[in-house]
């Protein structure tokens, strides 16, 4: 099951670079970038509902705010979800002073791009919820490998809604990863 997780998540990330893309014509990136978040973390905190609040800590807040050395140096939390939901309140509320210093019109960006960062909101929660889910069902090496065919994925979108053509040694290249994920996929 973690393998189509993994690689549904793929497409759904490459659809959201291809709306980012689409979105910085017009917005800057920062404002891009934690509008995002602060449309994912609503439907984020519907999971958390949905899996319950863990008992906090000081180690829980300690890990929050530094995530990586906090995976590496402790065992998963249970509701990994309520982990990805805070992480999304202290970043979203950290930037925001930042984003209203160097944007004062983001507001505005935002609001005149409403469909689009709506979809993006909804299509980041659910690949980060998605991504999760393939992570704490199989090898974290092999989620990660075929978490990272987003590649291929972008490759195809960007051609369909930009008419980007690919080199032909991104096409090997792709010929190559294709080939990878069938052997994951038949060993395992």
């Amino acid at each position: 099951m973690w393998f189509y997780t993994a690689l549904i998540t793929s497409v759904i990330t490459a659809i959201i670079a291809i709306v980012g893309k689409k979105l910085v014509a017009n917005v800057s990136a920062s404002v891009l970038t934690w509008a995002t978040l602060v449309l994912a973390t609503p439907i984020i905190f519907i999971f958390v509902l949905k899996e319950g609040v863990p008992q906090l800590n000081y180690v829980f807040l300690l890990g929050v705010t530094g995530s990586v050395l906090f995976y590496t140096a402790f065992p998963f939390p249970k509701n990994t979800t309520f982990t990805l939901f805070i992480e999304n309140l202290m970043v979203i509320f950290g930037l925001l002073p930042l984003l209203y210093m160097r944007n004062k019109n983001f507001y505005q960006q935002i609001t005149g791009n409403t469909k689009l960062f709506l979809l993006l909101g909804a299509l980041n929660a659910l690949s980060t919820i998605l991504a999760f889910q393939a992570v704490g069902g199989g090898s974290v090496g092999l989620v990660a490998t075929i978490l990272k065919t987003e590649v291929l994925f972008v490759l195809l979108f960007s051609y369909i809604a930009f008419k980007d053509k690919p080199k032909f040694e991104t096409l090997m290249g792709s010929v190559v990863m294709i080939a990878g994920v069938v052997l994951i996929k038949i060993g395992l």
